[in-house]
């Protein structure tokens, strides 16, 4: 332990060094910030300050056993510093990008642009205040090695990401003077999924150098993955970035993005890698150390990602969205129809049969086929809103066209024939009651667009 009479002794220049160092920084910052952003941006660079300044006392010190030193005893605390001044603009950055996330999901959700964000304050001088934090966290944990660090470290690389896409309206006007969506949700969505990913493969790359496949214990934790490298925090981590990007990308497939003269598609495509990147992410990291949880998430986002492929063949030219969203529900539905199949299939697989399964392949195979039935709820449900679509308030087409009731028809049948198959497996009675509804919707679908032309005949 450092000596207490040498961190009192340091402390009173310390302390003096770094309100000099305020009274500097305000005064040369520009008068278009706001008092808060002034607070975050002084407070991040004292904490990069306090933190070199620990890394170079460190590298003084004449011993590792000579920590009663005044070398020491500053090293230690040059990091209290470093860690108590790097609180106050974390606190106020995060409220800022908070309030200003928040308001931009409210006019997602409402369709109305909102002109009041900039009274919160969100500048881009926020950006640099979290590229001095992250700067302080980086030298932090080459001088200390702590394990807490790798987690803040992603944490303030996705503020960063956060903060560059919500300086982007989520509406714009044309040049025709009508509103239009900006493709921030797409750009957040994307942006998020490489640094998921890119966090991921650092992760199972640390995991491969500190225990390498040749040496791990056998025993019935380590039979299955190899031993956990101990970033404490990030799992949590790649839950809560994997949630925003499951949601992101929900919104886009349900409310498209124009993009320029190629229409809905290129956004669909691009949605729909977006969500496969996140999800061979968390593929990595349940690879090295299972989680239902992630699991479950990265099961989620690969099911979206091929809703998004399949929507991306919807035509773009249709005139209103009342005659687009049946055939959006039609791509979706086929989607989520081979998503059942094929976590059925997997589940299957995982397991082979009783006699060669181990218990954490069983493990596994029943998340695998809680998620199968899931998705087959989904489809399900999707189903029955494309049947009732022309009978719901406010739509004004009946979706009986020839070329409507055909794909409509269709995509009934696949789903039928997918619940049919899986109704074989150890799931039996569950998809077999699902099998039943699915044929109901898809009589449902028939009869609700045969109305019309009865009416006629009488």
């Amino acid at each position: 332990m450092p000596s207490t009479r040498g961190i009192v002794l340091w402390s009173v220049p310390a302390l003096a060094g770094s309100i000099g160092l305020i009274a500097g920084v305000l005064h040369v910052l520009p008068e278009g910030i706001t008092p808060m952003q002034k607070i975050a941006l002084c407070s991040a660079l004292l904490s990069a300050i306090w933190s070199a300044v620990a890394a170079v006392s460190r590298r003084v010190i004449p011993s590792r056993h000579s920590k009663r030193t005044a070398s020491y005893s500053f090293a230690s605390l040059s990091e209290d510093l470093a860690l108590l001044t790097a609180v106050p603009a974390t606190v106020i950055e995060i409220a800022i990008l908070t309030i200003r996330l928040i308001h931009q999901t409210l006019e997602m959700a409402t369709g109305v642009p909102s002109y009041i964000a900039q009274r919160y304050g969100f500048q881009r001088a926020g950006l640099v205040a979290i590229g001095l934090l992250l700067i302080s966290a980086l030298v932090a944990r080459v001088n200390t090695r702590d394990r807490r660090l790798p987690a803040a470290l992603l944490i303030l690389a996705v503020m960063m990401i956060c903060w560059s896409w919500a300086s982007v309206p989520v509406f714009t006007r044309g040049t025709d003077g009508m509103i239009e969506r900006t493709p921030m949700p797409l750009g957040l969505a994307a942006s998020l999924s490489g640094a998921l990913l890119a966090a991921s493969a650092l992760r199972t790359r640390a995991q491969a150098i500190a225990a390498p496949a040749s040496a791990m214990p056998k025993d019935h934790k380590s039979d299955h993955a190899p031993r956990d490298v101990g970033w404490i925090g990030f799992r949590p981590f790649c839950g809560v970035t994997a949630l925003m990007i499951l949601v992101l990308v929900t919104y886009v497939l349900v409310v498209p993005i124009r993009l320029g003269e190629s229409g809905y598609g290129l956004s669909m495509l691009a949605n729909g890698l977006s969500a496969a990147v996140a999800a061979l992410g968390l593929y990595l990291t349940v690879r090295g150390w299972w989680n239902a949880n992630l699991a479950g998430i990265a099961m989620g986002l690969t099911s979206l990602a091929l809703c998004s492929f399949a929507a991306a063949f919807v035509p773009s030219q249709v005139a209103t969205h009342d005659e687009r969203y049946p055939m959006l529900f039609s791509a979706i539905l086929i989607a989520l129809a081979g998503a059942t199949g094929l976590w059925s299939f997997c589940s299957a697989r995982i397991v082979g049969n009783h006699a060669q399964g181990t218990d954490v392949q069983w493990k596994i195979a029943g998340t695998v086929n809680r998620f199968s039935i899931i998705m087959a709820g989904l489809a399900l449900l999707i189903s029955t809103m494309m049947a009732v679509w022309p009978r719901l308030p406010g739509i004004t087409t009946m979706d009986d066209s020839f070329g409507r009731m055909t794909a409509g028809t269709a995509s009934n049948l696949f789903l039928l024939l997918v619940l049919l198959r899986c109704s074989t497996g150890p799931l039996r009675p569950v998809f077999s009651i699902l099998a039943l509804l699915s044929a109901l919707s898809a009589a449902g679908f028939i009869l609700i667009r045969m109305l019309p032309f009865a009416h006629k005949i009488h």
